[in-house]
């Protein structure tokens, strides 16, 4: 079937295409032929861009079949589609990137050649310009007005009731050892007005001749070409010389590399099935140097909750801010943000991983609108998606284009990412992954909070001092002093930040106090492989007590300028909390009670597990 549909496409037009001048059968052309008429119209000239639909009857051989034909001279592209015995075929003739397309979309895959090897370069023609690969002109690609061929003027005709100027010409094909007689019918000069205002639009080729090559049966053919809907535009839009989007073509030539993810960012997913007809929806935060991510989403049968993947220790929060209460558990393995190191354990992905631009060859396939956005697509199958099932599946990502990027304010290196789509054939499977409000950089560590699942279990509430001296260089940015505290007080404590909870400073003329919560090492062994082990809390609060008494704990403000505050010596006051019970290690600590403890009782979260979420398993 496909064999068939391959040959049609290029034997249809065998008779118009590498004509060239030479000794051809004289009984062609020795019967009556109109004469050729003096002071008749100039030939046609046509546009250098046009799409036309071809009706082709061949005579000889009882059959009809359809043509669309795009001409693209100004960007050095042509396409031409074809229906013949209920099969659709599209050949693409890249010139820019010596690329020719056979693509089949009913049974959605392509194959790729080099144009300038090709056999089938001639159908719309190949000329070497400056050493590249050039479309003929669009007369030409037409197969008209050919300089080796003379072409008379015999005058007007009627066609299809229309009237008509008729040309005629005797051609030989050197190839197939074929000698033809060539009628083309152009819309009369000066008698005939067309749909889109142009004059001498082309409305039949007719073609009748002799074959006689060597070691095969001489035969007859004859051929008519109708050509319908002539337009000097192209209103299909530019994806007609495209390569498909639902599938990939092995052996394309890859022209844009795929951008670069950062390695930390945010954004708000969409999550569209096309076949249970559900929309699904979730927040989602990556930070490949702190080793967290963090989802909002809501499961189907439940309120909204928070998920947090700590990867240095291999456990993952849930919390359920209505009621106040979490559970944890391993990081489950499948995750789109997981990636599994042998059966028992996984680690975080990469930037690169989380994208799922590893270990498969994405190929680029031009620009394409995607929510009317301008978007670069590209195209890949993968096998190992969904895991064990040994199916393929079609990924199409796409990315907004720079301009877009400009235009919008956020100036990102390689593009933000607008949507990715996922097909899967054999299942009738049909998804989107649409995203929004993409944030290029580190999300709000302070958003990644576990501490009501310590509700019940070890931790110890910290407060200390420092100098008043830099209030007003603090007042500027209250946000970096708050993340410059942090990142000083997990260096010396040696924890994850996640292990820090409620950090605040309240500030005065002269002093800055500042408190927090040290959470005990994670409530479950996890399923990271970790070369290091957890700090245990008293160890890592005993840690921040020493390097303040030595008078060195030492925060750099960040800013233009270099500027520190050591805190207070002896300024450290602690309260304990054990398993629920507070025990204050100072009478003098300021801790409020009804500020710092969770209360709630723990209960399962029904549908709690990430893995609920249609967006989870999309990705699975």
């Amino acid at each position: 079937m496909t064999s068939r549909s391959v040959n049609a496409v290029f034997l249809i037009v065998c008779s118009l295409f590498r004509l060239t001048s030479g000794n051809f059968d004289q009984t062609v052309c020795s019967s009556a032929q109109p004469g050729a008429v003096s002071g008749g119209p100039s030939k046609p000239n046509f546009p250098d861009q046009f799409q036309t639909r071809i009706e082709l009857t061949i005579i000889n051989k009882n059959q009809t079949t359809e043509l669309v034909e795009y001409y693209d001279g100004a960007n050095n592209r042509g396409t031409i589609q074809q229906t013949d015995f209920n099969i659709n075929l599209r050949a693409i003739y890249d010139y820019v990137d010596d690329e020719f397309i056979m693509d089949f979309p009913d049974e959605q895959r392509c194959q790729v050649t080099s144009l300038d090897s090709t056999d089938q370069r001639f159908l719309l023609g190949y000329q070497m310009v400056n050493g590249k690969g050039r479309i003929f002109s669009a007369a030409r690609a037409l197969h008209w007005s050919d300089p080796q061929i003379q072409e008379n003027y015999v005058g007007t005709d009627v066609v299809r009731g229309i009237i008509v100027d008729h040309w005629q010409s005797c051609q030989y094909w050197a190839d197939e050892d074929a000698s033809m007689q060539v009628h083309w019918y152009f819309t009369a000069n000066n008698a005939w007005g067309t749909s889109i205002g142009r004059k001498q639009l082309p409305v039949r080729c007719w073609v009748k001749g002799i074959v006689n090559k060597q070691g095969e049966t001489p035969h007859n053919f004859e051929h008519y070409y109708e050509f319908f809907q002539f337009r000097d535009t192209i209103i299909d839009g530019v994806g007609v010389f495209e390569a498909p989007m639902d599938y990939p073509c092995p052996g394309r030539i890859n022209t844009k590399s795929l951008p670069v993810p950062s390695k930390a960012f945010s954004f708000m997913s969409e999550v569209v099935n096309y076949d249970t007809k559900e929309i699904s929806y979730m927040k989602e935060e990556f930070d490949l140097k702190t080793k967290l991510v963090r989802y909002i989403y809501k499961p189907p049968t439940a309120h909204q909750v928070i998920e947090i993947h700590d990867f240095n220790t291999g456990v993952a929060y849930v919390n359920d801010p209505l009621v106040g209460n979490c559970t944890y558990k391993p990081i489950e393995s499948g995750g789109f943000d997981v990636k599994n190191t042998d059966s028992a354990h996984v680690r975080m992905r990469t930037a690169n991983e989380f994208f799922s631009f590893d270990n498969t060859r994405y190929t680029y396939i031009g620009k394409h609108k995607e929510r009317l956005i301008d978007c670069d697509a590209w195209v890949a199958t993968r096998t190992d998606w969904p895991p064990g099932l040994g199916v393929n599946s079609t990924w199409t990502w796409y990315f907004a284009t720079t301009d877009w990027i400009e235009a919008s304010g956020n100036l990102l290196e390689d593009g933000e990412p607008i949507s990715l789509k996922v097909e899967i054939p054999s299942y009738n499977m049909h998804m989107q992954y649409n995203m929004y409000n993409f944030f290029e950089g580190e999300p709000d560590i302070f958003e990644f909070d576990v501490s009501n699942c310590y509700a019940f279990r070890d931790r110890v509430y910290v407060t200390f001092i420092l100098p008043g001296v830099y209030n007003d260089f603090i007042q500027k940015d209250r946000s970096i002093f708050k993340y410059s505290l942090l990142l000083t007080i997990t260096g010396v404590a040696g924890v994850s930040p996640v292990r820090i909870a409620h950090l605040n400073f309240v500030m005065s003329d002269t002093n800055v106090t500042v408190e927090f919560e040290v959470l005990d090492v994670a409530p479950k062994v996890g399923d990271v492989q970790s070369t290091t082990q957890e700090v245990p809390l008293f160890m890592a609060v005993a840690a921040i007590n020493d390097t303040i008494a030595a008078g060195q704990f030492v925060i750099r403000l960040l800013g233009d300028e270099e500027v520190y505050l050591v805190a207070i010596q002896d300024s450290l006051q602690t309260l304990t909390y054990v398993a629920g019970t507070a025990q204050p290690d100072s009478q003098s600590a300021h801790y409020t009670p009804g500020a710092m403890a969770a209360i709630g009782i723990t209960m399962p979260i029904v549908g709690g597990i990430i893995g609920a979420v249609a967006a989870f398993f999309f990705f699975k």
